[in-house]
């Protein structure tokens, strides 16, 4: 799943791994930013779920030597179960923030 900007990073989810029972949905999701050529900057990403839904962590920051960050994603017992959406927003030190929308489906076990 990626994103594109004008002037901002690209975002992009990898290895979104399902993990139903228990009702834990995604785990060990990796995201990354498409720097481009000369794009140096420190990344702040945060993550925005809907309730009873977890990304630990809530905020991270991917230093300008890298281009990703893992995070933790589950599901709470009493999450509504369906489809649900986590918006990821990156700011760069300078410039726009971009965002990426990840859909996922809450399931009962």
């Amino acid at each position: 799943m990626t994103t594109t900007s004008t002037g901002g990073p690209l975002i992009q989810m990898e290895r979104v791994n399902k993990h139903f029972g228990s009702l834990h949905v995604l785990r060990d999701v990796t995201v990354s930013i498409d720097r481009g050529g000369s794009f140096k900057q420190a990344v702040t990403l945060k993550f925005e779920a809907p309730a009873g839904v977890k990304v630990n962590p809530a905020e991270a920051t991917i230093p300008g030597s890298d281009t990703r960050v893992k995070v933790g994603i589950e599901a709470a017992p009493d999450a509504a179960p369906g489809r649900h959406t986590i918006n990821v927003i990156g700011t760069p030190e300078t410039g726009k923030a971009t965002s990426v929308k990840m859909d996922i489906d809450v399931k009962k076990s």
